[in-house]
């Protein structure tokens, strides 16, 4: 059984620090709040989930459920990038794919809503962009052809292949991807990009489509500090039109962790 207990303060109770952003301790489970000051842009979608749980058959008793989330209530703003944290087996990447619509089994009650709207598959698979742990790249194409590739899947199909290529170089500025474009993806028996450019590339697959929501699974797995650095950095940078972000993340470091603007955590019981 799980709970998801958040705590907020509005931003005036809260004072800036150096780095920008606010620090404040909710008083449910030690959760921790870190909120920014300005104003988000209002292109991203407010979720709110209110004693949203989701459980499926048991495996052990014939009959009953097994809750994999229970009574969660909590918000994501826009344009600020929330961090999803727990032990292992809380339930974080569970509730990352109940909020992008991929759960195909089980049964969810409560409320959740994004921008008041109560959401469809269709509307999460237009809205939520989602970021698997591990990435789901072919190694013969480069970074562009990717892209590329996504984005005539993924966009409409009466949009001129013009505009498509343009959107995928504007992507490639967004994730500095710039200059490792035209280099092939590569694969375990040959050479290619370095695991930071692979894990922005797959960022790149979810925003090719241009989502109000971004869902990140363990963006930084794998990685070394420093490319889970830099790889949270350019996550970090894109709220800028006020895309609302949650991520998933284990073990960050200070200056890693400093990038979120909100926590929340998953506990167990």
């Amino acid at each position: 059984m799980f709970d998801l207990q958040d705590k907020w303060r509005q931003n005036s109770d809260l004072t800036s620090s150096s780095s920008g952003t606010d620090d404040g301790t909710g008083g449910c489970g030690g959760q921790t709040t870190l909120t920014k000051t300005s104003s988000p842009p209002s292109s991203g979608l407010r979720i709110l989930m209110k004693d949203l749980s989701y459980h499926v058959a048991s495996n052990k008793q014939h009959g009953q459920r097994a809750y994999l989330l229970r009574g969660v209530s909590a918000f994501l703003e826009p344009g600020l990038v929330t961090a999803l944290m727990g032990p292992s087996g809380s339930g974080k990447t569970t509730l990352l794919d109940l909020l992008a619509g991929r759960t195909t089994i089980g049964k969810v009650e409560g409320h959740l809503s994004f921008g008041g709207v109560q959401p469809s598959k269709q509307f999460l698979r237009r809205y939520a962009g989602y970021v698997e742990q591990f990435d789901t790249l072919l190694g013969d194409l480069t970074v562009r052809e990717m892209l590329l590739y996504t984005a005539e899947l993924k966009r409409p199909m009466h949009e001129p292949l013009a505009d498509k290529r343009r959107e995928v170089d504007k992507l490639l500025r967004r994730l500095a991807l710039e200059y490792c474009a035209d280099v092939k993806i590569g694969d375990p028996m040959a050479k290619g990009i370095s695991g930071g450019q692979a894990k922005r590339t797959n960022i790149g697959i979810a925003l090719i489509s241009n989502p109000r929501v971004l869902l990140l699974d363990e963006p930084t797995s794998g990685l070394d500090s420093y490319t889970a650095h830099e790889v949270m950095k350019v996550v970090s940078g894109l709220v800028a039109d006020g895309t609302t972000i949650a991520a998933t993340i284990h073990s960050p470091t200070a200056a890693t962790f400093a990038l979120f603007d909100r926590v929340m955590l998953l506990v167990s019981k």
